[in-house]
């Protein structure tokens, strides 16, 4: 193809999508807290079919660590950070198209145990068109911080005692202008809660019994034409659907699990899956179809998967598919409906702890040898690219604006894809 008629069609393509999304090309969309909208982990647009392999576009470093993911709105970028050997943690907000510091904030805390693995900033914050909401640990007390994007303080909570094993990592979600936070620990007075994003004040709260602490941050089911619920999981309570305005719990499966609540649940369409385990390693799982009208149906369990199952990583979903990625490397599809097998591959690469993310129909993922892996999101396996990122990574990438954002140990890094080959 020559240099002149692939110019005309990259001017057609970037006219197009522009005056569709007006965006230079890609549709506009946030990224609004962990695994983006909704926390699902999944967006159906952004990434042209044609696309080439990705590129780095800037990478700065960011001085402090964590495991949290970046998160978007409009042209600011924010990230929680440790800040080695200080005792502080601090959260900085940077320009999406460069990756400069607009502001940081730094933030005096009390250190506990916890896991070697798990990070004093491993919690992902939450942003809407207002204010950035942080959920941490101190000592053993749950805070919960919002700033007014340019950095100014908004309110502060203390949520009450949080005990845990393996430390902290749940993240606040932003549903239908209420934020959800889940102190679902080892201690009394567990607990769902609905906040005012203005104040921080309660608008409900859901009292939580203790068995073993979650780390699984709550997702949004969204069914057409039917009530958007709030599915959370623990050990505790299995899987329970929550009306996001009132707190009003809508159905629950309870004595699912065994084992510990880490990683997210998995959503395509209206199926769900969650894992759970212990040691490293995913144990048992449950793939439940979700009632579209809970005053009207119950929620349905499908089928158990067994094997390869992630413990840390969330499960993403395209069509009839679901996408597993094992903490090992091991990468599953299977059939959302009935549990077939679609492939199961072993992707060589380090540990995974950080969880996939679907743009389209491909889905990125790092991992601890410092690589982010790119493959096809269908029902034949097919890794599309293998990209050094120069240090390891256990944080979930972030996607905006036709933008990967990847936090490695000590850096933060943009990515784009190229021209198409």
């Amino acid at each position: 193809m020559s240099h002149g008629v692939r110019l005309v069609r990259w001017l057609m393509s970037l006219l197009v999508f522009s005056l569709l999304f007006g965006s230079l090309g890609w549709p506009s969309q946030d990224w609004p807290g962990f695994r983006g909208p909704g926390a699902r982990g999944q967006v159906d647009a952004g990434w042209p079919a044609d696309a080439g392999p990705l590129e780095i576009v800037w990478r700065v470093k960011t001085g402090g660590q964590g495991h949290s993911s970046p998160v978007v709105r409009g042209d600011r970028l924010f990230l929680t950070e440790e800040m080695p050997d200080t005792g502080k943690r601090r959260v900085t907000c940077l320009d999406v198209r460069t990756g400069t510091v607009q502001w940081s904030r730094s933030y005096e805390f009390q250190s506990h145990s916890q896991h070697r693995l798990n990070s004093f900033a491993a919690s992902t914050p939450a942003v809407d068109g207002e204010r950035l909401y942080v959920s941490w640990t101190s000592g053993e007390k749950l805070e919960l911080l919002a700033l007014k994007l340019d950095g100014e303080p908004a309110w502060r909570r203390d949520l009450g005692a949080f005990q845990a094993q393996h430390g902290s990592g749940a993240s606040p979600l932003l549903v239908q202008g209420v934020l959800i936070v889940a102190k679902e620990h080892e201690g009394e007075d567990g607990f769902l809660v609905g906040l005012d994003p203005a104040t921080g004040r309660d608008r409900w709260r859901i009292p939580r019994r203790s068995v073993r602490a979650s780390y699984a941050t709550p997702v949004a089911f969204e069914p057409d034409g039917g009530p958007i619920q709030i599915v959370t999981a623990s050990t505790a309570h299995g899987l329970t659907g929550i009306e996001p305005s009132t707190g009003r719990v809508l159905w629950s499966l309870e004595d699912l699990f065994e084992q510990r609540c880490v990683g997210s649940s998995g959503l395509v369409g209206r199926t769900l899956i969650q894992a759970a385990g212990s040691g490293g390693g995913g144990k048992e799982s449950v793939t439940v179809r979700l009632p579209l009208d809970p005053a009207k149906e119950a929620p349905e369990i499908l089928f158990r998967a067994q094997q390869a199952l992630p413990y840390v990583p969330s499960p993403i979903g395209l069509g009839d598919a679901l996408f597993l990625w094992s903490d090992s490397g091991v990468a599953s599809c299977l059939d959302r409906s009935t549990g077939e097998v679609h492939w199961r591959e072993r992707v060589e690469g380090g540990e995974t702890f950080g969880s996939p993310i679907r743009i389209g129909e491909r889905f990125v993922i790092g991992t601890t040898s410092g690589e982010l892996l790119v493959l096809r999101a269908a029902a034949e396996f097919g890794l599309l690219q293998r990209l050094e990122l120069g240090e390891p990574t256990q944080a979930t990438p972030a996607w905006s604006q036709g933008r990967l954002f990847v936090r490695t140990r000590g850096a933060l890094l943009c990515l784009q894809a190229g021209e198409s080959q």
